[in-house]
């Protein structure tokens, strides 16, 4: 039931493991992705529970999985400011949403593609997937996968300015119809936000 929460946080931990790079000023801090990490799921028909605010895990931890030596690799040099997260979870289904920092936006469209790639490795090596595709009308580049791994799961990836944003939810008990929509709804409504703090 957890498998899809870890796997997105081991993502996005991954992510935060950064070098030096450029010095250009960040045009959304730190704080302001703790507010977006807050943004709670709001989909007709969906209702969630009470979220939970997650601790960053430290990026550099050792690891031999390939697929993450190999993004390591992609994104070296690139400068990191922190990541914040947010989960809510009941008995049928989570939602779960990062927000990566980084001090340009040419660190995050340089670690964008190589972020897409963990994940892809990784779903296709845990099973259940089902297919991934560049989308539109999300941030300023958007990628959308999906799987179903012990229920459906929707993960979608867009970088605002010098963020990358992942809004991951599954359904592995009852739920609501239209579950790809109502994740698309929700990382709507960060990323109006996101944009109102450039």
């Amino acid at each position: 039931m957890m498998a899809g929460a870890g796997l997105c946080v081991a993502i996005l931990a991954a992510i935060m493991a950064g070098g030096c790079g450029e010095s250009t000023e960040p045009s959304v801090s730190a704080s302001d992705a703790r507010e977006l990490a807050r943004l709670r799921p709001v989909a007709p028909g969906w209702a969630w529970p009470a979220g939970t605010e997650k601790a960053a895990e430290n990026g550099d931890t050792p690891s031999k999985d390939p697929l993450l030596a190999e993004f390591r690799q992609k994104t070296k040099g690139l400068t990191d400011l922190g990541e914040s997260s947010g989960e809510w979870q009941d008995g049928d289904k989570l939602a779960h949403v990062d927000v990566a920092v980084y001090q340009s936006a040419a660190d995050a469209h340089r670690a964008f593609a190589p972020f897409n790639e963990l994940s892809l490795g990784w779903a296709r090596r845990s099973g259940g997937f089902r297919g991934q595709h560049a989308v539109g009308g999300l941030g300023e580049e958007a990628w959308l996968l999906r799987q179903a791994q012990n229920g459906e799961q929707v993960t979608f990836h867009w970088r605002e300015a010098n963020l990358i944003i992942e809004a991951h939810m599954h359904c592995f008990g009852s739920c609501p119809s239209g579950l790809a929509g109502a994740a698309r709804a929700w990382a709507e409504r960060i990323d109006v936000r996101a944009r109102a703090l450039r």
